[in-house]
């Protein structure tokens, strides 16, 4: 299949010049950034992962019964509501591992709409970074997160003389949002917690 992508070429682009910024989960048959041969399985990667959609799946995992005896016997939950509530905590948990997925749709989609210029890294090819600039001065590179303590302190530097701007949107022990601090103004002026929510139930509602 011929598949043309503007935004997977600057990625490209970008491990071209720093290939050992590359980054993937393939234990063998690792591509390489700098052979036409990697070039095309890089790109293959980040199709897969740009076209795959945020689905319900169901949970995976036994909860520990020990869990629901702590919650009845040290939280004084009701015995009657222990089985709802496992069954619930199991499905908060596949919800928050989707809220980063989604937030980086948002913040692709908010980018593309005002043509910020921002290219999203997807399928985690390039180390602890989600999005890419080409500015005048060279690359811009940001790490995004949903809160603040789920920040990754491995990816302090990338090269000499360029950091990774990192970002969080909430804050773990108050709840409040940090759009305001996004490193591009121009885009953070189009990004909000209301829009966020709005683009999760477009996204779901199949607009997205």
């Amino acid at each position: 299949m011929t598949y043309s992508d503007p935004d997977i070429e600057i990625v490209i682009d970008y491990l071209s010049e720093f290939p050992e910024q590359f980054s993937t989960r393939k234990k063998k048959d690792r591509p390489n950034p700098l052979t036409s041969v990697g070039k095309a399985a890089i790109r293959q990667i980040m199709i897969e992962a740009k076209t795959k959609r945020v689905e319900r799946v169901e949970p995976k995992t036994i909860p520990d019964p020990a869990v629901s005896v702590i919650l009845n016997e040290l939280y004084l939950l009701p015995i009657e509501d222990l089985e709802r509530i496992k069954i619930e905590h199991q499905y908060s948990m596949l919800a928050e591992d989707a809220v980063g997925e989604l937030l980086e749709d948002y913040i692709d989609y908010a980018s593309n709409q005002i043509d910020a210029g921002w290219v999203r890294a997807y399928g985690d090819v390039i180390r602890s970074v989600d999005f890419i600039k080409k500015d005048i001065g060279g690359w811009r590179l940001i790490q995004i997160k949903n809160r603040d303590n789920s920040e990754n302190s491995s990816s302090q530097s990338v090269r000499d003389g360029t950091k990774i701007e990192k970002w969080f949107r909430t804050y773990s022990r108050t709840g409040r949002t940090n759009w305001h601090n996004f490193p591009d103004k121009e885009l953070g002026r189009h990004l909000s917690e209301d829009n966020f929510f709005r683009h999760i139930r477009q996204y779901f509602a199949g607009n997205r």
